[in-house]
């Protein structure tokens, strides 16, 4: 019996070295997998960690929320350059609360058709866009952000095995509410009267319709307009009279042979 015992306690040891040489493999295939599930979080997941990181201020976060390929107009390095370079520029620094109100996917040929996804998916063979409604308040309106819920474009691409934002702009409210894609809240059918008026006249406006920003021609640039177009007129017209007149030169100081 003795013997037996020390046969089973050798056998014991054994095992127990064993398992103790496995567990650094074991805590590395967990904190891999751990690793792996973090970066293929879905695209959603993205999206709410980008509104928070803007709440929160948190300039790391946004960044690692973006892509790093510069053809994206939110790169990284873009971002980066306009925070250090132009800070006036820079949104995050306005924003008091952010607080995401929905999410809505789009369709491909609706995405087509609103954003540059023919050139995202030369590089990105998997690219998602979504239709975004995103409560603000701010310090400071622009004619980018105003307080209220505005409505934001997000496209996505799955970049080395994660999902990053590759355009994060304003949405085109009334093409999405027409193709049937709309949130039909109240919030969103204002949002689309601003965007008819700011297609219309020029002028961003907020919720209360106060101008935040005039992009409208002053009178000054309509006349020279004008004039450009009166120009443009009086030479097409010349050089249709020339043509009839069998001129087969250049009319930029050619000869008729």
């Amino acid at each position: 019996m003795a013997r037996l015992g020390t046969r089973w306690r050798t056998v014991l040891v054994a095992v127990l070295a064993v398992a103790l040489l496995a567990m650094p493999a074991l805590v590395g295939f967990a904190a891999g997998k751990a690793t792996t599930d973090a970066q293929t979080k879905p695209p959603e997941a993205v999206i709410t960690a980008d509104i928070a990181a803007q709440q929160s201020h948190d300039e790391a976060a946004y960044l690692a929320c973006r892509a790093k390929h510069e053809v994206a107009p939110e790169c990284q390095k873009i971002i980066a350059t306009i925070k250090r370079n132009q800070p006036e520029a820079d949104v995050m620094g306005d924003v008091v609360r952010a607080k995401l109100v929905g999410v809505k996917p789009l369709s491909e040929k609706l995405a087509a058709a609103i954003t540059r996804l023919d050139v995202y998916k030369a590089v990105w063979p998997q690219v998602v866009t979504y239709y975004v409604a995103i409560d603000y308040q701010l310090k400071k309106e622009s004619r980018w952000f105003y307080n209220g819920v505005n409505y934001r474009l997000y496209v996505l691409a799955l970049e080395e095995g994660r999902w990053v934002i590759v355009e994060a702009s304003m949405a085109p409210v009334n093409i999405i509410r027409d193709a049937g894609y709309g949130f039909n809240t109240p919030e969103e059918a204002r949002a689309a009267g601003l965007e008819r008026i700011r297609e219309r006249t020029g002028k961003f406006l907020n919720l209360q319709g106060k101008v935040i920003e005039d992009l409208a021609a002053t009178p000054e640039q309509l006349r020279e307009e004008k004039g450009l177009a009166a120009l443009s007129s009086r030479l097409l017209t010349s050089i249709h009279v020339l043509l009839r007149s069998g001129f087969t030169g250049s009319v930029w100081g050619g000869s008729r042979r």
